[in-house]
């Protein structure tokens, strides 16, 4: 109730029915009525503190916050807590008159999810997987989101997406996940990986498609690729390898009709690289 005056009137009286008064004024103050606001935030943001203690009178209030192991004093205040967890927020509001009321809440700092992803890389015109290996606290209830972005555009929302690329040469995708606890609060983390589209090797041999028996003849070659990627040569003669050198110099000792073939191929198409995240 609020602030008042009241009349006391104490009455003595003695065993022979004597009696006696006195009558003097109580002044009795109104109690604050404790109350503070916040959300709850992701590890690594500071939870905002707002004291909305009410008296109905001009009584000056002070707010306590007990916070763990700390005493903080402040009708508004940022806490920054160093772990995910429940914690405990106790305030109490005095009044310039020595009236108290307190309130106790609690806050949840949510762990943030950790995105990482490794790749599974391909050439141009083939499929390129992207393998999600982030990480979400499971602790509380909550509902993750992803996203794969490739040169500022929103590929897909899916866990783990695949998809052609027609650049070869070094390109960048970043994965973005977001663990949604509620409206307020979605706690987020993204990385970037770079990875490679491989091209196909551009290659034509010259030589004359008919010798003479004994007579040496040559067949070279002209090669190239966009990427600058290193080439393996291979040459067969009727289905034999001969030899792995970008010309070869050969003698046929037997009139006939050979099957030559020459083949180029990438490093990558021998070892098919991934590539792997933190």
């Amino acid at each position: 109730f609020p602030s008042h005056d009241m009349a006391a009137e104490m009455i003595v009286q003695n065993s022979e029915g004597c009696i006696d008064t006195v009558t003097t004024t109580v002044e009795v103050f109104e109690n604050p009525v404790a109350s503070f606001s916040f959300l709850d935030v992701c590890l690594g943001q500071q939870v905002d503190l707002i004291s909305q203690t009410q008296i109905s009178n001009l009584d000056t209030i002070t707010n306590f916050w007990f916070i763990q192991s700390d005493t903080l004093i402040g009708d508004s205040l940022t806490y920054n807590f160093l772990g995910p967890d429940v914690y405990n927020i106790n305030l109490l509001s005095i009044t310039q008159n020595g009236c108290i009321d307190t309130m106790s809440q609690q806050v949840i700092v949510y762990n943030n999810p950790v995105a990482n992803f490794s790749i599974e890389e391909s050439c141009i015109d083939e499929i390129v997987t992207f393998i999600n290996q982030s990480q979400i606290d499971t602790t509380w209830q909550s509902t993750p989101q992803w996203q794969w972005w490739y040169s500022g555009n929103l590929l897909d929302t899916t866990f783990n997406w695949s998809g052609i690329f027609m650049t070869p040469g070094n390109n960048q995708i970043t994965l973005y996940v977001v663990d949604s606890f509620s409206q307020q609060v979605q706690c987020q983390d993204s990385i970037t990986l770079n990875f490679f589209v491989h091209d196909y090797p551009q290659f034509s041999y010259i030589a004359d498609t008919i010798q003479c028996e004994d007579v040496q003849f040559l067949f070279t070659t002209a090669n190239t690729i966009s990427t600058s990627e290193n080439l393996n040569h291979f040459w067969q003669i009727d289905g034999v390898n001969y030899s792995d050198t970008t010309w070869i110099l050969t003698t046929q000792n037997t009139p006939g009709v050979y099957d030559f073939t020459y083949g180029v191929t990438t490093d990558f198409e021998w070892l098919k690289p991934i590539v792997t995240g933190k």
